[in-house]
C-alpha cells in the first residue's frame, strides 16, 4: 500500500511540475535524482555499519533490490519518474531496517554478545557444528523479530546465547588443545602407552585440567595447562624418536645412555668437578645438586663482597653529596637574599614612583577646588577622599539643583585624574532629625550625586556605587552649628591600586 501511495504521489508531482515548467524539466529532474541516489547510498552504508543487514535482513534486502533496480533503470535511460519512485522505496526500506535493527540490538542483546564472543574465538572458521546450528537458530530469531517482535520469546533468546557460548568453548578448546591432542594421539600410535607412559599421563592430566578451567571460563589457567600438555606431548614424541633411533643401532643401551652420561660429565666440568661415573650416570649425577649449591655459595660470597664495596662507595658518595648539598643550599640562600633585596629595591622604586604620581595628581585635584567647594585629602589607608563641602542640600531634600552642577563637574574632572582607582560615593548627615531619617537622606543624596557623575563620565552604574552612613561617621562634634555643617557632607572615596 505504501509503495502504491508513493508511486501515485510521485507521478502527480512530476506531471504537475512538468506541466508548469516544460522548458526546465531535464536539469531539475536530474538534480533531484542525483540527490536521491546520494541519500540512498549513504543510508545503505550507514545501515550496513549498524548491522541492519544482519538484524533486519528482509527490509535491508528490499532496500538493496530497489536501489539496484533504480540503477538498472538509469543505465538503460528509462523513465526518471519510476527511478525516483524506486529510490524513495529504497530510502523507506532502509529507514525501517535501521529502526528494526536498533530494537533488535536491545531485545537480542544477550544473544548478540554471545555471538560476538564466539566469533572472536574463531568459532565460525573451525567447522564448528555447534556454531552452525546456533547461527541458523539466530537467523530464525532475527526473521521472527523482523516480522513480529512481540512473538520472540526470552527462552529462545537464551537458548541461542547458550549455543553461542558452547560454540565459543568448542573453539577455545580446539585452539588451545588441538595441537596437544594431535601429538598425544601420534605418541599413542607409536606405542607411547608402553614406552613412555609417565610422559603421556602428564600430557593427559594437563589436558583434563585445561578442560576444567575452560568450563569455568578461567582462560589464563586453561592456557597454562594447555601449554603444559603440549610440552609433555612433544617430550613424549621426542623420547619415542630417541628410543627408536637407539633400538636400530648395534649397541642400543650404549646409544641410549651414553649421551645422557656425557651430558652429566659436561655439567660437572662446568661446575669445576669430575663426576664419578663408576656406578652409572644416575648415581654419578646425584653429586650435581651439591656442586651447584657449593657454586651458589661461592657466588653468594662474591656478591656479598661486591655489595660491601658498593655500600662503601655509596657512603663516600653520600658524604660528597651532603657536602655538595650544603654548598648548594648556601648558594641558594644567598641567591634568595639577593632576589629579595632586588625585589625590595624594585618595590621601593615602584612605590616611590607611585607616590610621586599620586602626590602630583592630588595637587592637581586640590587645585580644581577653592576652599569653600571641596577638600581633597588622603586618609590613613591611602584612599583619596574628595570631600564636597560646598555641596549643600536644603533640609530634608535629596535632589540636586542647577547650583550643584559646577561643583559636581569639577568633581568629575578630579575623578578623571585617577583612572585606575575604584570609586564610591558616600553620604553623611549630622545627628539632627532621627537616625532612621538621616540614614534614608544620606543614601538618597549619595545616589543622586553618583547618578550625576555616572551620566557625566558615561560610566555604568556599577563603576560608581553609592552608600549612605547617616549620622554614624561624624568628622566633627554635633553640638555646634559649625560641626553639624561639616558632618552634613558628600565624600567621593577613591581606592588606589596597590
Amino acid at each position: 500500500m505504501r509503495f502504491l501511495i508513493v508511486l501515485f504521489l510521485s507521478i502527480i508531482f512530476f506531471v504537475a511540475w512538468g506541466a508548469e515548467c516544460p522548458a526546465q524539466v531535464a536539469d531539475p529532474a536530474a538534480a533531484v535524482l542525483d540527490s536521491l541516489y546520494a541519500q540512498a547510498r549513504t543510508a545503505m552504508e550507514q545501515a550496513r555499519r549498524q548491522n541492519a543487514d544482519l538484524l533486519a535482513p528482509r527490509h535491508f534486502r528490499q532496500a538493496a533490490d530497489a536501489l539496484a533496480e533504480a540503477e538498472s533503470l538509469s543505465e538503460r535511460k528509462l523513465d526518471p519518474d519510476l527511478i525516483g519512485v524506486k529510490l524513495r522505496v529504497a530510502l523507506d526500506e532502509i529507514e525501517d531496517a535501521r529502526r528494526i535493527a536498533e530494537n533488535a540490538r536491545v531485545k537480542l542483546a544477550d544473544a548478540l554478545t554471545a555471538r560476538g564472543a564466539a566469533l572472536s574465538a574463531g568459532a565460525d572458521s573451525l567447522g564448528n557444528s555447534n556454531y552452525k546450528r546456533t547461527e541458523e537458530s539466530f537467523r530464525g530469531l532475527v526473521r521472527e523479530f523482523e516480522r513480529a517482535p512481540l512473538t520472540v520469546k526470552d527462552t529462545n533468546i537464551q537458548d541461542v546465547a547458550g549455543g553461542y557460548r558452547a560454540a565459543r568453548r568448542d573453539a577455545l578448546r580446539a585452539r588451545l588443545l588441538g595441537e596437544a591432542r594431535e601429538l598425544i594421539a601420534e605418541a599413542e600410535r607409536k606405542n607411547g602407552d608402553r614406552l613412555v607412559p609417565a610422559l603421556l599421563l602428564r600430557a593427559h592430566q594437563a589436558v583434563s585440567r585445561a578442560e576444567a578451567y575452560l568450563a569455568q571460563e578461567n582462560l589464563d589457567s586453561a592456557r597454562s595447562d594447555a601449554d603444559a600438555a603440549l610440552r609433555a606431548a612433544r617430550h613424549a614424541l621426542g623420547m619415542l624418536t630417541y628410543i627408536e633411533t637407539a633400538q636400530k643401532t648395534k649397541c642400543p643401551w650404549q646409544t641410549a645412555l651414553l649421551p645422557y652420561d656425557d651430558l652429566l660429565l659436561r655439567i660437572g666440568a662446568q661446575l669445576d668437578s669430575t663426576l664419578d661415573m663408576s656406578r652409572g650416570g644416575v648415581e654419578g649425577g646425584q653429586a650435581i645438586p651439591r656442586l651447584i649449591e657449593a657454586q651458589q655459595e661461592s657466588l653468594r660470597a662474591q656478591v656479598s663482597a661486591e655489595q660491601q664495596t658498593i655500600r662503601s662507595l655509596e657512603s663516600s658518595l653520600s658524604e660528597a653529596q651532603t657536602s655538595l648539598a650544603d654548598a648548594q643550599s648556601r648558594i641558594a640562600e644567598l641567591e634568595s637574599r639577593f632576589k629579595a633585596a632586588e625585589g625590595a629595591r624594585s618595590s621601593a622604586v615602584e612605590q616611590l614612583q607611585k607616590g610621586e604620581q599620586t602626590a602630583d595628581r592630588l595637587a592637581r585635584a586640590k587645585a580644581l577646588f577653592n576652599a569653600n567647594e571641596a577638600t581633597v585629602l588622603q586618609d590613613r589607608d591611602g584612599n583619596v577622599v574628595i570631600r564636597l563641602l560646598g555641596l549643600r542640600f536644603s533640609p530634608g531634600a535629596t535632589k540636586l539643583d542647577k547650583t550643584h552642577s559646577k561643583l559636581l563637574d569639577k568633581a568629575a574632572e578630579a575623578l578623571g585624574l585617577f583612572p585606575a582607582a575604584t570609586a564610591r560615593v558616600e553620604g553623611h548627615t549630622d545627628s539632627e532629625g532621627g537616625e532612621e531619617l538621616n540614614q534614608r537622606l544620606s543614601e538618597a543624596r549619595a545616589k543622586a550625586v553618583a547618578d550625576y557623575l555616572v551620566n557625566k563620565l558615561k560610566l555604568t552604574p556599577d563603576k560608581l556605587p553609592a552608600a549612605g552612613y547617616g549620622e554614624s561617621r561624624p568628622i566633627a562634634g554635633n553640638d555646634t552649628a559649625e560641626g553639624r555643617a561639616r558632618n552634613r557632607r558628600i565624600d567621593i572615596v577613591l581606592t588606589l591600586p596597590r
